[in-house]
């Protein structure tokens, strides 16, 4: 017990150092076309806003949700090396418009432009170094993202999530 209570004034006289907290772990919310809309954003502790990092959309699987795709891909780990924001946004319905009769037929294309919109007022981003990445009706969500998006996204990965013909694909670049 002595242990225990000379432990808790360490920690009280010396504090926590803040690196234990910089990391941010953010639920946030927009309203895009009428509905409130939630994402989940993970900002790595090396991120100091002082330059631009890329950013990387993380699209969660057909009757799934954010905050599993956030912890199955466990893509947080690898923002912390390679220096990038992830964000996870939240489909209605657990699902993604995808183009095609699947799932949701909210506007998630303008959804997503919003939300690059809105992290980009709020974080130092990197506008050329946007990607998407996805599972299952996810990954469909990045292909329909490459080809109605390419403007803005700089490339897409696509874990069993195929492109369909049901795409009229042109990418800008």
């Amino acid at each position: 017990m002595p242990k225990l209570y000379l432990f808790c004034f360490l920690i009280a006289a010396l504090g926590v150092p803040d690196a234990a907290y910089s990391q941010e772990r953010i639920i946030g919310r927009i309203t895009h076309d009428g509905l409130e809309r939630e994402y989940r954003l993970y900002v790595p502790a090396a991120y100091d806003g002082q330059s631009p990092w890329p950013l990387v959309f993380n699209f969660h699987g057909f009757t799934s949700n954010a905050a599993q795709q956030e912890i199955y891909s466990n893509m947080n780990t690898v923002a912390d090396t390679a220096h990038f924001l992830v964000c996870y946004p939240e489909g209605i319905g657990n699902a993604w418009n995808v183009g095609w009769s699947f799932g949701s037929t909210a506007d998630d294309v303008g959804f997503v432009d919003a939300l690059i919109d809105s992290l980009s007022l709020a974080y130092e981003l990197d506008a050329g170094r946007i990607y998407a990445c996805g599972m299952s009706n996810g990954g469909f969500m990045s292909y329909r993202l490459a080809c109605e998006r390419s403007n803005r996204f700089a490339a897409i990965a696509s874990v069993t999530g195929s492109m369909t013909r049901n795409y009229d694909c042109e990418p800008t670049r």
